[in-house]
């Protein structure tokens, strides 16, 4: 979801960290990190509040629950340009559209607010921290398939994580990495599954 639908910018949480708090913007982008707790939090295996306690330890800051939240989801930008109109274009043409996102549950409360017209578009929505795994386990990409009851061969995932792409690859899934939004129409217009 995160730099393919939606734009994100995490010096926007690090800068609101800084803000609520006496360390300087440069101190926390280089104590941060995605690690075992993020992991965790992404696979809902911790709660918000006890991953606020662990960004308040580890970067040695003294957020309050609400100072944290509100900088966590300050990353969630907005929906990337000409995105909706490339999602009805694929629903029109009788694609199947799911969403696989890496996320958390106080991201997913905020961004089914914000962006909610993302949500008609999709048949399905699967959520890590929702299903217990995230990408690029391997497990992940297989479920989704298997409640999709689709055959991977004919299915395709996008990601702007080349990690993720790569284990879905790994796994005989058709995969392609986004690093500019072009690509997307461009590929679905050289594969003739838009005019």
């Amino acid at each position: 979801m995160g730099n393919v639908l939606i734009n994100i910018d995490f010096n926007r949480t690090l800068s609101l960290f800084s803000h609520y708090s006496d360390r300087s913007l440069a101190e926390l982008q280089q104590k941060f990190s995605m690690d075992d707790a993020f992991c965790l939090h992404e696979k809902g295996l911790l709660s918000d509040k006890d991953f606020a306690l662990h960004i308040n330890q580890s970067l040695k800051i003294n957020l309050s629950f609400e100072e944290f939240l509100e900088s966590w989801c300050a990353l969630l930008i907005d929906i990337k340009p000409q995105i909706i109109d490339l999602l009805h274009s694929l629903k029109m043409n009788n694609h199947r559209l799911a969403m696989l996102s890496n996320t958390n549950h106080a991201h997913t409360l905020y961004w089914k607010k914000a962006f909610s017209e993302l949500l008609p578009f999709f048949d399905k929505i699967f959520l890590s921290h929702e299903m217990g795994m995230r990408k690029p386990d391997a497990e992940i990409y297989l479920k989704v398939l298997e409640v999709m009851q689709h055959p991977k061969e004919n299915a395709l995932f996008f990601d702007d994580n080349k990690n993720n792409i790569d284990a879905a690859w790994h796994i005989g899934l058709p995969s392609l990495h986004i690093e500019r939004h072009e690509q997307l129409t461009k590929y679905f217009k050289a594969k003739g599954l838009l005019p």
